[in-house]
């Protein structure tokens, strides 16, 4: 039961502000950048698909790598608790909708709307600053935050498309959440959290 409500809460405080973000950022690419149905094009020919395939397992890899930096830093054990406190224990339901939610919110209101003003540079740089955690400064954390927002604005930009982006924040958010939901699954009990907090 208090499970339950945990999701519930987490997912009432942040649907509105992901919904949000997805309401401005198409209203934003269809009446200020005139570029709704670019943006969302699917591609048209087998060499298109290709490439979308790979400009997104591209993304998806480089992010991945970064993050396996992450790992080096002595920062890290204390970043995987705050996260685990944050998220708390999710269902897989729940973790595929928020991973979901979170990746069009985000990209629709940062990449679509606030890039073409601002750039790649400051957009990144203003997502990794978002993406700080609460104990305060930690330069590799934003290094890597920078590293992985540069490399999806880049893709954007280039691309035009907002495909790549979106299923690179998918792919990397959804194995996040769904791997923090196996790990949480039996979070209440004792010696299953014993295990969890040993391996972060």
């Amino acid at each position: 039961m208090e499970q339950r409500e945990q999701h519930s809460s987490l997912v009432k405080r942040s649907t509105p502000i992901y919904l949000a973000m997805v309401i401005f950022g198409l209203i934003a690419s269809k009446y200020l950048h005139k570029n709704l149905s670019e943006i969302f094009s699917l591609p048209t020919s087998t060499e298109e698909w290709q490439n979308l395939i790979c400009v997104t397992a591209l993304g998806s890899g480089i992010i991945a790598i970064t993050h396996q930096f992450g790992r080096l830093s002595s920062s890290y054990p204390s970043y995987k608790k705050w996260v685990a406190e944050l998220l708390g224990p999710l269902s897989f339901p729940t973790a595929v909708y928020l991973a979901v939610i979170s990746s069009l919110g985000e990209e629709l209101f940062f990449r679509v709307s606030m890039q073409p003003y601002v750039g790649v540079l400051w957009t990144s740089i203003l997502l990794a600053i978002l993406q700080l955690t609460p104990q305060g400064f930690m330069p590799i954390w934003l290094l890597i935050g920078l590293i992985n927002n540069l490399t999806v604005g880049f893709i954007y930009h280039y691309t035009g498309s907002l495909l790549p982006p979106l299923l690179i924040h998918l792919v990397i958010t959804s194995t996040s959440f769904l791997s923090h939901a196996y790990r949480s699954r039996n979070f209440s009990n004792p010696n299953l959290r014993k295990q969890n907090d040993r391996s972060l």
